[in-house]
């Protein structure tokens, strides 16, 4: 299986549109979810939601890097 070094421009922005639609999607269900049966948002939601979103930007940025490349390649390798 052949990774790519990086996606530019616009293929870069897709990723993190639908990366983060991928994220707030759920956030929003679990959110409603604890209003509808709480009448408040669980402290578990709220901060399990800050440790995604603030680590999403992260992801994105090791994604590309060539220590990250390396360790997909060998995790790849275990199970190809």
């Amino acid at each position: 299986m052949k990774l790519r070094a990086g996606l530019r421009g616009s293929r870069r922005a897709e990723r993190w549109f639908f990366g983060s639609m991928a994220v707030l999607i759920p956030l929003t269900v679990f959110i409603g979810f604890d209003l509808l049966t709480m009448g408040r948002i669980h402290r578990a939601t709220v901060w399990g939601g800050l440790v995604i979103l603030i680590s999403q930007p992260l992801r994105l940025a090791i994604s590309g890097t060539d220590a990250w490349l390396s360790f997909a390649h060998w995790a790849v390798a275990l199970v190809a």
